[in-house]
């Protein structure tokens, strides 16, 4: 918590021939020749200059460089929080982390035939995409205007606060880049049998890309227009969902500025869905988050 990525001297893991070497010796014969192996932050480096070719890398290293982004961006976010800072300079940092997101993918993508698991795949996938929500969001702000009590102090004026600024961001183009990928994490966790549903870190961005999706639609300062909403008697929850994820699922994040503002308000099948899926998860920072998501959805619910 002390560090920056920038202090981490670290080589990435050797290649894999290397780790084939099922002797000493003849892990000492590979050896003899090979290159130095290239730093974590050279590499990060190259990621972020849109001049350079990214090296190839395997699926571990590309992991970590993953992680060294984050950070990237997790830094750029605590730098940008300072009084003074310059907002056009931190859009600027911004899209050149998000492009070398893009460009990790692509490598990943071209690494596919080598995974033979696909849930370990999933789950990188699904950090690819909490790493986007978290340079464009701020996630203090999403929990707490949320009403999610573990993250303000009572009687306080964070609420407030938080709820004014989440209505200032849900105009902006960073909302629509946080809520596209949300949609595509809530996507694979809700259509996908090979992700870990009891992973705390899976359950946890679940959870989070249920917030931004419900903060979006329904945190607008523009004129609400009327939801045309089904006899709450008789609702398909699943079929509610389905339609609103169909919908969000646009083929770009731009995209999202056609959907409609009151087709983005109908995320209570969303929200009754993902508490019914996620209610048998054992930690109990995830059933906290599932009364949040109660209180937001209504209580109020039928299914069919």
């Amino acid at each position: 918590m002390c560090q920056t990525v920038f202090d981490v001297r670290l080589q990435l893991p050797c290649e894999e021939f290397l780790w084939n070497a099922s002797t000493p010796v003849e892990w000492f014969g590979r050896l003899d020749g090979v290159q130095e192996g290239l730093g974590l932050l050279e590499a990060l480096k190259i990621f972020l200059d849109c001049r350079r070719e990214p090296p190839a890398l395997s699926p571990l290293s590309l992991v970590l460089v993953l992680h060294g982004l984050i950070a990237v961006g997790l830094d750029l976010q605590r730098r940008s929080s300072s009084i003074g800072h310059n907002s056009d300079d931190t859009a600027a940092k911004q899209s050149r982390i998000s492009r070398a997101f893009e460009i990790w993918r692509g490598q990943l993508e071209s690494l596919m035939p080598q995974v033979l698991l696909q849930s370990w795949y999933q789950k990188v996938l699904l950090m690819y995409h909490m790493a986007h929500i978290a340079l464009h969001t701020n996630r203090q702000n999403l929990l707490v205007g949320a009403g999610d009590r573990r993250f303000y102090r009572r009687n306080s004026s964070d609420f407030y606060r938080a709820k004014q600024e989440l209505q200032q961001w849900v105009s902006i183009p960073s909302a629509q880049l946080a809520t596209w990928h949300a949609v595509q994490i809530l996507l694979r966790y809700l259509g996908s049998s090979q992700m870990y549903h009891q992973d705390l870190y899976v359950s946890w961005s679940t959870y989070m890309a249920t917030l931004i999706c419900y903060t979006y639609g329904n945190m607008s300062t523009s004129p609400s227009e009327v939801v045309e909403q089904e006899d709450a008697a008789v609702w398909d929850l699943e079929q509610d969902m389905r339609a609103y994820l169909q919908m969000m699922n646009t083929d770009t994040w731009e995209s999202l500025t056609h959907v409609r503002r009151h087709q983005r308000k109908r995320t209570d099948g969303l929200l009754a869905v993902v508490r019914n899926t996620m209610k048998l998860a054992r930690w109990g920072l995830v059933q906290e988050g599932l009364e949040v998501l109660k209180r937001l959805g209504g209580a109020t619910i039928k299914s069919v």
